[in-house]
């Protein structure tokens, strides 16, 4: 039986450009976001190069269609990327070039961004900057790691801010904006994620450190509730709630998200979870999409 999910021979080459270009920028968007994270750990000198070539061929495939490949169909390398961008590009400083963002305007023009009445009204940047001297230099260096060549000094040189710099400007081009966008979000929330449950798992270790009867002593609001009530004319309001990990209403939460005022932050008495505002604020975004969709049906 036929495999029904859309394959490259089913798409006519638009598509098949489009949905390249789509991974090119989240390749690069990958690669960028584990860089900023680990610019020093093991396999950056890959992620730099699987994010440089990305880029580049997303850049001259939007901005020249057809030159990303040779005459035989093959995507041409980080190295070659670069030279026809100094080629056909607008040089400046430092051998910096420039690739247009769109090429029927100036390098710079009127801002998007509204100013108060009576400022001066700026200028944006109409360009992304290749910075191909810096870029060459790191490539020499992820190359002679990546395939394995002689070592031309001891110790090999790293590489440094300054590239990580030079390959951050190409998220500049507009094509990689939502990519870099939607990495960062994403990478975001896997965080908080993996944060939360940490703390799930040690407090759900405390519990079981303490006991049942420890944790029903300690679950007897009338010994402890009254440290937790607010002062007089304090705008802040406790409440308690049921903790997610042990069950009891004990979950001391003086503050809330920001979005619906309803997600407690605060830790709970018997167990020491501590919900923290990311978690808080994730979870509020959940319970928002969740009444969305139930008042869409």
């Amino acid at each position: 039986m036929r495999d029904e999910k859309t394959t490259l021979s089913d798409m006519d080459r638009d598509d098949q450009l489009k949905l390249t270009q789509q991974r090119r920028a989240k390749q690069f968007a990958a690669c960028v976001y584990a860089l900023g994270h680990d610019p020093s750990g093991r396999g950056a000198e890959a992620l730099f190069d699987q994010a440089l070539t990305n880029g580049l061929a997303l850049i001259v495939a939007d901005a020249w269609p057809g030159e990303e490949s040779n005459g035989k169909g093959f995507m041409l390398p980080a190295s070659k990327l670069l030279e026809f961008i100094e080629d056909n590009g607008i040089s400046a400083a430092d051998g910096v070039t420039r690739v247009l963002h769109d090429p029927a305007k100036p390098e710079f023009v009127k801002s998007s961004f509204c100013f108060p009445l009576g400022d001066e009204e700026q200028l944006e940047a109409n360009f992304t900057e290749v910075r191909g001297p810096i870029l060459k230099h790191a490539l020499e260096i992820t190359q002679e790691i990546r395939h394995a060549r002689e070592v031309s000094e001891q110790p090999s040189e790293a590489l440094s801010e300054e590239h990580l710099e030079a390959l951050n400007a190409l998220g500049d081009y507009p094509a990689m904006w939502h990519a870099i966008h939607s990495e960062a979000v994403d990478g975001h929330e896997a965080q908080v994620s993996a944060d939360d449950s940490a703390e799930w798992a040690r407090a759900a270790r405390y519990l079981e450190a303490l006991g049942e009867d420890e944790a029903r002593r300690r679950a007897d609001i009338s010994e402890w509730a009254d440290r937790f009530t607010p002062a007089p004319g304090d705008p802040e309001i406790t409440t308690f709630e049921n903790c997610p990990v042990c069950g009891y209403e004990t979950f001391v939460a003086p503050y809330r998200d920001g979005s619906l005022d309803e997600v407690g932050i605060g830790h709970c008495f018997v167990c020491s979870y501590e919900r923290t505002r990311q978690v808080a604020e994730e979870i509020a975004t959940g319970i928002m999409i969740q009444r969305a969709v139930e008042r869409s049906d």
